[in-house]
């Protein structure tokens, strides 16, 4: 399992830090895992998502239960 640091993250998708954070208090990003201080994505996560919400326009529902979905994968 690869992670992305924060930075990493901003250069594969190109959203702000605060846009990131915004959208995964609203359900409609992957969460992050915390490793001490600092915050880390799962890259395989990233990629779904990017595949997701780039073919086609989705709802924000339809998002969101792509992103619950792939928190569930997690468990």
């Amino acid at each position: 399992m690869n992670y992305l640091r924060l930075k990493q993250l901003q250069n594969k998708i190109n959203i702000s830090k605060s846009k990131i954070y915004a959208d995964m208090k609203n359900k409609k990003f992957p969460i992050n895992i915390k490793l001490g201080r600092m915050s880390l994505w799962v890259e395989e996560e990233i990629d779904e998502y990017i595949k997701f919400v780039s073919c086609g326009n989705k709802t924000e529902v339809e998002v969101k239960e792509f992103v619950e979905y792939l928190m569930s994968k997690r468990n």
